[in-house]
């Protein structure tokens, strides 16, 4: 989706669905300040819901339902009025649509590629090996040298 939709301030009505479109939604399109209805189902979109499309304080039909989008939908502005099917087909959380992880007090840090993962083997493991290395590599080039 080009960012450049922002441009389109007086638009009413985009509806993009059934277009394989991929990649994130643009935040640029909360300058689309007149949209009325935001349609970009059944793509191939990717990432979060911007946050800052509340403040399309008009839009009164969104969907974004059987794409590729992860995170928390957002809570404030019109948001709230759109019913569990405009985000169907997702991996989207919100506390009437899907309730949100568990035990996590900031669910976006798994989604945004943050780990709770303790990767201080992996860095052992790699440091040792390298050592491990070069000791080996100091030791034939000597005993080479020596005949």
């Amino acid at each position: 989706i080009w960012p450049d939709f922002r441009k389109l301030r007086l638009l009413h009505v985009l509806d993009l669905k059934y277009n394989r479109l991929s990649g994130p939604i643009p935040s640029s399109l909360s300058e689309m300040v007149s949209l009325e209805t935001l349609d970009l189902s059944h793509n191939e979109l990717s990432g979060i819901i911007p946050p800052s499309l509340v403040k399309l304080s008009f839009l009164s039909k969104f969907s974004v339902a059987d794409n590729q989008l992860y995170g928390v939908i957002p809570t404030a502005g019109q948001f709230l009025t759109f019913s569990s099917s405009s985000f169907e087909g997702n991996n989207l959380c919100r506390y009437d649509v899907a309730p949100c992880p568990s035990g996590q007090d900031d669910p976006l840090g798994t989604w945004y590629g943050k780990s709770n993962k303790d990767y201080t083997g992996v860095i052992a493991g790699v440091c040792f090996g390298f050592v491990f290395g070069i000791a080996c590599f100091i030791g034939i080039d000597r005993y080479v040298w020596t005949f």
